[in-house]
């Protein structure tokens, strides 16, 4: 599974920068997520990828998702709660 994931990672990072297919990214992401749903990078790449999309619900669920995982003082719930 962490080697399918890896290359899932790959497809969505060349789906976003390099061939500039936000849905396909975001496909590719969620499998990531099918494999590992905490998986960090493709929570904040999921957040940017909807927040940029104009996707304000799914940017929200994601960002209540990395919300669940960060700790009360941490920096990155800070900034979480600044963006939603």
């Amino acid at each position: 599974p962490e080697a399918h994931a890896n290359s899932l990672r790959r497809i969505a990072e060349i789906y976003t920068r390099h061939l500039k297919l936000p849905r396909r990214a975001i496909e590719a992401w969620n499998e990531v997520r099918e494999f590992y749903p905490d998986a960090e990078d493709a929570l904040e790449n999921l957040q940017a990828l909807y927040t940029a999309e104009g996707e304000t619900s799914a940017a929200i669920d994601i960002i209540d998702a990395r919300l669940a995982r960060a700790t009360e003082h941490d920096d990155a719930r800070r900034a979480l709660l600044q963006a939603k």
